[in-house]
């Protein structure tokens, strides 16, 4: 809908170099890291993911930046939202959901899948902007004008700990990838 013209401006969309042909991006707001979420609990390595079953959604950025290049397509089931994924690896219908780290701990909590947890390694790391239409200069300009002074202001960084940090629990990101890098 952004590339074609029905919506203006997309909140939170993951910069890829792909997407760049057809959209413009904001400057970053924030970042996450691509992990895996299982039952298991165990620590993961990248061969660890050969065979089993897994999950993400559909035309995110983490297919090209894992799903394709590692060449798990032919086990990885695509769902239309994150909650799909998550509750298809509660039932046990597949091993690991591929997810950022903060979404992925926001559903964990909301749905109480206290089994499920985040496994390392750090699959991806992405930048998350406002996309919009490619060339809508104005727009983009004006988005780039306010994150500049929200982040002045230091109120971008309390809307990210309200929101992306303390919203789904107490390990924040930098935690998370201290223990996992």
């Amino acid at each position: 809908g952004l590339a074609e013209g029905r919506i203006d401006a997309l909140m939170g969309m993951t910069y890829s170099e792909k997407r760049l042909a057809r959209i413009d991006f904001s400057t970053p707001l924030t970042h996450d890291a691509y992990v895996a979420f299982g039952i298991s609990g165990k620590e993961l390595n990248i061969e660890d993911f050969l065979g089993k079953r897994i999950c993400t959604i559909e035309n995110d950025a983490i297919n090209e930046a894992f799903i394709i290049p590692y060449n798990l397509g032919q086990h990885t089931e695509f769902f239309p939202t994150y909650s799909e994924c998550f509750q298809s690896v509660a039932a046990g219908k597949n091993d690991y959901a591929i997810a950022p780290y903060l979404t992925g701990r926001k559903l964990i909590a909301g749905f109480k899948f206290e089994r499920m947890a985040a496994s390392g390694p750090v699959l991806n790391n992405s930048i998350y902007c406002i996309g919009v239409k490619k060339g809508n200069e104005q727009l983009l300009g004006a988005l780039n004008q306010a994150i500049l002074e929200l982040s002045a202001s230091g109120e971008l960084k309390e809307l990210k700990e309200k929101w992306l940090v303390d919203y789904v629990g107490k390990l924040s990101l930098q935690a998370f990838l201290k223990k996992n890098i």
